[in-house]
């Protein structure tokens, strides 16, 4: 097991970001890079010729070593907010990305535009056999690229644009301090602060966290207006709306998006009747933003140390499939998570992939919650992922956003039922019942409010620039929309916090996270009714997520049509369950 919560990057490239390794490794890319984009720039625009056959493999051979020096960058960005290397690396790294993006342009435009007896003599060289995947994606991207000089003029300029202002936040939020009780907190330890079973910690650390995120807000506002207005650029020459890019990255269509967000509408009123019976169990008439994240019942009885938690962890994921548990104890004895509770670090938690390395690394905060846990298992689900993909070609490991949740989201299921199945009392039921549901609530309520929001945001720019007020004034209208009468204090700078916002390069980030975990709830619930032992079959699944749209692999595996809401009913009838248990225990 992994005595120290931290990690070891040290195997990618020896001495840092600011060593000599990286920068090798950088200089070596770029020069590629510059070379291939010549090379793509007088490929045959019908698609004919040997040079097709050269440039497209190496083109995705470089993806896969970028990818290893933007996860390496990215990983000590957020582990050392203040390092000036690391600061530089993931520029010269995001650099790098608009240049094989630019490289990208003319391979983009000819197979998505050119005549379909080109496209199927190209899809048929043996050569590219094992890229087809890759090519009948492009092939659909017609409708959001535009004309070729555009699209590459576009390419080049995101980078001092959408890119220069995604960073500009990231530098904000890294440098705030929050002040709580003579701390000095991080975003990252403040947020674990919001689960203290004490109301008056939860109350001081929401008012400071407010006070910080409020002296930035002129700051992100005018992030947010940059990034925001640069894609409303690209709409309005593509002419679309500001969905068609999510849907078309995501691989899915609008009926399946539809249906997904027809499903958090059915389920909105049962996650507010699980949140009134928790304001009840708290003796109060409504629940403030910062009681959201508070725990009911036993809270320490459901605490986890590190080295329980990984024991845990571990003989979870062995109740299910040999493999993950192995590939878990791999990743505690190799060092491969940064989970530190200490200032200096960046909010969140993520799973960064090393596919010419093979290996994966996690970031996070562990608090010792049972949804630092589960945070744990989330990450370490992905990891897995990745883990089952990279033997397989880069053309067929594409994942888009909305399956990226599936084998985290289903981690997560394997190790909540089973603490929820060891619970030994009513107050070991109530707490873990509160993390379920309370992850539900998230889910079905606050992620479709940040959908709504962000479809705002568009409507808001044709008006003119951001301005920090005006955006707080929404952001609670929506927030009270959703979470209905039972919200009191809501949280009007969520908009500044929520740092999916300002992914330039990811717009709508946050709905695929609902997507992942009503779709992991059909996966789980299909593998608990398999007579047999299903892990191969899941391992299959999980291999098919990189290539083809989400429609094909949920028919395939699971027999399912997404673009019905009946589809998702089976997701909402058992969180129902839930609830009614939880409303009887909150009586009792």
């Amino acid at each position: 097991m992994q005595s120290s919560p931290t990690w070891n990057l040290e195997n990618f490239f020896p001495g840092g970001p600011g060593g000599s390794a990286f920068a090798s490794a950088h200089a070596t890319i770029a020069s590629e890079v510059d070379d291939l984009s010549a090379q793509a720039d007088a490929l045959d625009p019908n698609g004919e010729g040997a040079a097709w056959t050269q440039v497209l493999p190496a083109l995705i051979d470089l993806e896969d070593r970028a990818h290893d020096l933007a996860s390496f960058a990215g990983c000590h960005n957020a582990n050392d907010t203040e390092s000036a290397d690391a600061r530089a690396a993931d520029a010269k790294v995001s650099a790098l990305w608009t240049g094989i993006s630019r490289a990208w342009s003319r391979p983009e435009q000819v197979i998505a535009r050119c005549g379909d007896a080109n496209f199927a003599a190209l899809r048929g060289q043996g050569s590219l056999a094992d890229h087809v995947p890759l090519l009948d994606d492009l092939r659909t991207r017609a409708p959001v690229l535009l004309p070729e000089g555009e699209q590459a003029l576009f390419t080049e300029l995101s980078e001092s644009a959408m890119s220069a202002w995604n960073r500009r936040y990231d530098k904000v939020s890294g440098d705030l301090r929050i002040e709580v009780d003579g701390q000095t907190l991080s975003q990252g330890q403040a947020f674990n602060r919001l689960s203290s079973p004490n109301g008056d910690t939860r109350a001081q650390t929401f008012a400071a966290m407010s006070t910080a995120w409020g002296d930035a807000a002129d700051d992100c506002a005018e992030a947010l207006s940059s990034i925001v207005h640069s894609h409303m650029v690209r709409h309005n020459r593509l002419g679309c709306d500001e969905l068609a890019l999510p849907v078309t990255q995501g691989r899915i269509t609008r009926g399946t998006l539809d249906a997904l967000i027809e499903t958090c509408r059915r389920g909105r009123p049962v996650a507010q009747r699980f949140l009134a019976a928790k304001a009840r169990l708290m003796g109060k008439a409504k629940l403030d933003w910062w009681d959201l994240r508070a725990p009911i019942g036993d809270a320490e009885g459901s605490r986890f140390d590190w080295a329980r938690a990984q024991e845990f962890v571990v003989e979870q994921f062995g109740t299910f499939s040999g493999d993950m548990a192995s590939f878990a104890e791999t990743a505690f004895a190799d060092r491969w998570i940064e989970a530190e509770d200490r200032s200096g670090k960046r909010h969140g938690a993520f799973c960064a992939g090393f596919p010419v390395a093979r290996q994966s690394r996690i970031f996070m905060t562990y608090g010792g919650s049972m949804s630092s846990l589960l945070t744990l298992a989330h990450e370490l689900g992905h990891a897995y992922h990745n883990h089952v993909m990279h033997p397989l070609p880069r053309s067929r490991r594409r994942l888009t956003s909305n399956l990226a949740e599936t084998a985290s989201t289903f981690a997560e299921a394997v190790v909540r039922g089973a603490a929820m199945e060891a619970a030994s009392d009513r107050e070991a039921e109530l707490a873990l019942l509160d993390q379920e549901l309370g992850d539900a609530t998230t889910f079905l309520v606050n992620i479709p409010m940040r959908y709504e929001f962000e479809r705002s945001l568009h409507a808001m720019r044709r008006e003119g620039h951001f301005r920090a007020d005006a955006l707080g004034t929404e952001m609670e209208r929506i927030q009270r929309a959703w979470y209905g009468d039972i919200l009191g204090q809501a949280d009007p700078l969520f908009w500044a916090s929520k740092l999916h916002f300002y992914l330039a390069s990811s717009p709508f980030y946050n709905f695929p996270y609902t997507f992942g975990y009503l779709f992991s709830g059909l996966v789980h619930t299909h593998a608990m009714a398999q007579p047999g032992d299903w892990s191969q079959g899941y391992a299959a699944l999980l291999a098919d997520t990189g290539a083809g749209p989400a429609e094909a692999v949920a028919s395939h595996h699971l027999g399912a049509d997404l673009t019905d809401p009946a589809t998702w009913q089976p997701a909402l009838d058992r969180i129902e369950g839930l609830v009614a248990r939880f409303e009887a225990l909150a009586e009792a």
